[in-house]
């Protein structure tokens, strides 16, 4: 039996025994607690539609334009205002770049890297790490603004140039 099948009448038969119980093995509580009859809910009837014949595909009223305009320019305000007050979020990120072949001079490398500039984006120091049997990888850090910059861009660039790059890696993305 479910909640929902229970009637107001049951669940005050069961408000009723509980507190004569309770009253029975604590006879201190207060057990003439009244028990209030709720009126079972009267189905609602269909109200009738106010506007049974709204042309979805009429024209809009020039009310309505006139409330969407304004909305519209309240929005595009509101969208300025924001971000105007808002700080310039920027992140710190630590990239590894994998050459393409043993071959592949490192420090050409780190000049290609280097040679991406946009606005917003800041190189900052690099090293060559060893990772297996004579091949180095460049790891390279940058600042970049996020509304400016995006990190996906900068990795397209550097692995359209395949003869030197092999893949990119984000080693660390964190939020200044």
């Amino acid at each position: 039996m479910s909640t929902q099948d229970l009637s107001n009448a049951d669940i005050t038969l069961f408000h009723t025994y509980l507190f004569n119980y309770i009253g029975k093995v604590y006879p201190s509580f207060p057990h003439t607690v009244a028990v209030k009859q709720v009126a079972e809910p009267e189905p609602v009837a269909d109200a009738p539609a106010e506007d049974d014949e709204f042309d979805f595909f009429g024209d809009e009223d020039s009310a309505d334009e006139a409330a969407a305009a304004e909305l519209k320019a309240k929005l595009e305000e509101e969208k300025a205002n924001k971000k105007k007050a808002g700080p310039v979020e920027r992140s710190a990120i630590i990239m590894a770049v994998k050459p393409a072949d043993v071959d592949v001079d490192m420090d050409e490398l780190e000049a290609f890297t280097r040679a991406i500039e946009m606005e917003g984006l800041e190189w900052k120091a690099s090293e060559m790490k060893d990772v297996a049997f004579g091949i180095q990888k460049l790891v390279i850090s940058c600042h970049i603004v996020d509304e400016l910059v995006s990190m996906d861009t900068i990795e397209q660039i550097l692995e359209e140039k395949e003869d030197l790059v092999s893949s990119t890696e984000i080693l660390s993305f964190s939020k200044l």
